[in-house]
């Protein structure tokens, strides 16, 4: 019979604390702690050193964030060895535990809901999860967004696991009581929680119990939100005043014998959880570009950016499937669909928006409704909507969760009115309107220094300037102007997923792989029902070699896209390609080549691998016409330069793929010997 391995056990609610058999580890800093806490929570407990670099030392030199590093590892190890255990090994690029179990609260919590089992922690503490790692999340920004983005996973994992237990029958009321208790102390403002307190309550005859459970609810949502409880809980109050005025006793059943409690949830639609409880039911909402026949072209950027937000307000929510560009109706036998339809019209300063809800299949419309949107009433109405959809849907979004969800950066209106100005140059992808508005963000950004956003913006735009403008070779100034907007991005909002990505781009652009990995990671964490951010995520880690993640993230991000868009489609060519999959990279649909001018490269070195020589050759020569005609910097390019400048592109942290390009694109008869592997930072 074996020996029993050590146990490490660890508080991450609280004061961090960590025991080996019982006995006390002593860690003599707040880095030394967040190590462990990231080795405890990291798949196989073992983490590389880069990663580590990239959370804990994100504004510090590289070398001497490595320095920084093995001085915090050799107090950890030490720390572990007094305590007893020896069992942290060290290699050049990770580092990881071994021989152990580890034990921490948190996951414990999460397992014992995943049973149907609530934790003694979540009824005795108000606030459990933002106690998460607090005195540890500010040693770095991007640590702390990786807190953050723990706790949401946290939270949707309890919230879920909650919600299942409660939709179950012929729960006993006082272990009702309990769940419901546990799902409103994780998010206060789920409604679905509360109606299951109420009700539990009243089924065991505590009518002014479930009275002030509503109360409870209603104070927070008017101080906090300035909104009031929805229909489905207003009646369920109705209903039970109205039996307590019945008389002194509340009778236990109904005339069909069904607890009363049961009875009024049902009446009250009060056990209709969250549709990510029934799998097989799955929500899409289709949004087609909006109709701007009615708008001057001058105030058309402030409905497209509308549409924009709208559109990446909606995809965080996971009760639904977002479908970008159309309104068609599903294929899928586990789908519902409903269209998004809308028309603005000018209105004084602002717009009229009028949008309207279809049903797919029916084709009937179940809601209309008229908004006025300004920049200062941006926020109100994207909220509204969301409100509004989920009534309909007969959907429960906590205000909690839609508060977290919906952007608040309209409340500087001045700076995010410039910032929408800039965006529909951004996404017109003409050199000249898109110099003009990387020069509009760069006037925002001295503007309004404290305004995100706008940072994100110039980072991710210089992060893709050599695309738009072809010709165009990146300077080292590029990539410095590029980190440096990232960074500030992450420094003013640590918890927004956009700046986190543009700084994994500027990372991989200038050659360090390792943070960008870090930051790509953060991002998807922050935001990981977003298709876009998934996509774009799996593109990074394609070009770090880490094809089982890129893979991993594409596939789900082209299923929660229900109709992926040409540039996400574009990055799949890219993965796969990379992955060595040139049969699938040929097999995406030929109009996504002509998104970039760039793009076709892919098509025809995958036909060239693939010893499909004559293809490559007629698809080349229709691929260096539309490069010789998007040039901007001297005279167009021959064959050999285009095939040249397509090989700097991409920012490969290995050779492979690379050499695979070049082969690919040598069958077609143009000599790229002398192409060397990296970015042109001339």
């Amino acid at each position: 019979m074996g020996l029993a391995l050590p146990q490490l056990s660890i508080t991450m609610i609280g004061t961090f604390k960590a025991k080996v058999q019982g006995r006390k580890v002593s860690l003599a800093t707040r880095k030394s702690s967040a190590i462990l806490a990231c080795l405890a929570l990291s798949e196989g407990m073992e983490i590389s050193r880069e990663r580590l670099v990239g959370l804990l030392w994100s504004e510090v030199e590289a070398d001497k964030a490595r320095a920084s590093l093995r001085q915090a590892i050799y107090e950890l190890r030490d720390a572990l060895a007094h305590a007893g255990f020896a069992g942290l090994e060290t290699e050049k690029h990770a580092i990881r535990l071994h021989g152990c179990t580890i034990e921490t609260d948190i996951t414990d919590i999460v397992a014992s809901a995943s049973i149907g089992e609530v934790d003694l922690q979540i009824l005795q503490r108000s606030s459990v999860l933002d106690e998460f790692l607090s005195p540890l999340e500010s040693v770095d920004p991007a640590f702390q967004a990786w807190v953050v983005a723990r706790r949401r996973s946290f939270e949707d994992a309890l919230t879920g696991h909650y919600e299942t237990s409660l939709s179950k029958d012929q729960l006993p009321a006082i272990q009702k009581e309990q769940l419901a208790r546990a799902l409103c102390a994780v998010d206060p403002t789920n409604e679905v929680g509360v109606r299951m307190l109420m009700s539990a309550r009243f089924e065991q005859g505590d009518t002014a119990g479930a009275l002030n459970a509503y109360k409870g609810l209603w104070d927070l949502l008017d101080e906090e939100y300035d909104t009031e409880p929805s229909r489905q809980t207003q009646d369920l109050l109705v209903r039970i005043k109205l039996a307590q005025e019945e008389g002194d006793s509340l009778p236990n059943d109904t005339p069909d014998g069904a607890p009363v409690a049961k009875a009024l949830l049902k009446a009250g639609s009060a056990d209709r959880v969250s549709k990510r409880a029934t799998p097989r039911t799955r929500l899409v909402i289709s949004i087609a570009p909006f109709d701007l026949s009615g708008v001057p072209q001058a105030q058309q950027y402030m409905v497209n950016g509308f549409r924009r937000d709208l559109l990446s307000s909606l995809v965080r929510f996971r009760e639904w499937a977002i479908r970008e560009g159309g309104s068609g109706t599903s294929n899928s036998t586990t789908s519902e669909e409903y269209a998004i339809e809308a028309s603005a019209f000018a209105q004084g300063d602002g717009i009229r928006l009028a949008l309207m809800l279809r049903d797919s299949a029916s084709g009937v419309y179940l809601w209309s409704e008229r908004f006025l949107i300004a920049s200062d009433q941006w926020l109100e109405v994207q909220q509204s909507i969301v409100r509004r959809l989920a009534a309909v849907l007969n959907v429960q979004v906590s205000s909690g969760r839609l508060a977290s969800a919906v952007d608040d950066s309209s409340l500087d209106v001045t700076a995010y009115d410039q910032w929408l100005r800039g965006q529909s140059d951004v996404f017109s992808w003409n050199p000249v309107r898109w110099q003009m508005g990387l020069d509009a963000m760069r006037a925002l950004t001295r503007d309004c220094p404290s305004f995100s956003p706008g940072f994100s913006t110039v980072s991710q735009m210089l992060n893709t300037i050599q695309f738009v403008q072809v010709g165009h070779i990146r300077t080292p100034s590029n990539l410095a102007e590029s980190i440096e907007h990232g960074l500030e991005a992450v420094r003013l909002d640590p918890v927004d997923s956009r700046g986190h990505l543009a700084l994994g781009w500027a990372y991989a652009m200038a050659g360090q792989h390792e943070r960008a990995a870090v930051h790509h990671d953060l991002a998807i964490d922050l935001n990981d029902n977003d298709p876009w951010t998934l996509m774009s995520g799996a593109w990074g880690a394609s070009c770090d070699l880490r094809h089982n993640v890129a893979l991993k993230r594409a596939q789900l991000a082209l299923e929660l896209s229900v109709a992926p868009t040409p540039l996400q489609l574009l990055y799949w060519a890219h993965i796969s390609f990379a992955r060595g999959d040139y049969q699938a990279c040929v097999d995406v649909d030929s109009s996504v080549w002509r998104n970039l001018p760039s793009s076709k490269g892919w098509y025809v070195a995958a036909l060239g691998n693939l010893g499909r020589d004559e293809e490559a050759k007629v698809a080349f020569e229709d691929f260096a016409i539309n490069v010789r005609n998007s040039w901007v910097k001297g005279p167009p390019p021959d064959n050999h330069a285009v095939g040249q400048w397509f090989l700097k592109l991409f920012p490969f942290a290995k050779e492979e793929p690379w050499l695979a390009l070049r082969d690919g694109l040598s069958r077609v008869g143009i000599d790229l010997g002398s192409a060397q592997f990296g970015l042109d930072h001339s």
